[in-house]
């Protein structure tokens, strides 16, 4: 399963991905970006499964992101997250 992350937070991302790695019974491909452009680069580069978005990134924000993905034809699962709360 390859999963793709979008965080401006370089934390948060290891934070997920240390979770990720704790899921018995799946090989994960961890794809973290920090950056929109990034995460758009990659998404093209490669099949992504399944995509955690942070809802707040700087200037933009994840709903953004998703629409933009969304007008572009990808229909993978995609998950909300923010970094707002306790983790």
């Amino acid at each position: 399963m390859t999963v793709l992350a979008l965080d401006d937070d370089q934390d948060d991302l290891k934070l997920l991905e240390r979770s990720l790695r704790e899921l018995k019974g799946y090989e994960v491909v961890y794809v973290p970006c920090r950056t929109r452009d990034h995460a758009l680069r990659e998404m093209a580069s490669r099949p992504i499964d399944i995509l955690f978005v942070d809802y707040y990134l700087g200037a933009e924000n994840g709903e953004d992101v998703l629409r933009e993905l969304r007008a572009k034809g990808w229909a993978q699962p995609a998950i909300a997250i923010t970094g707002q709360l306790d983790p």
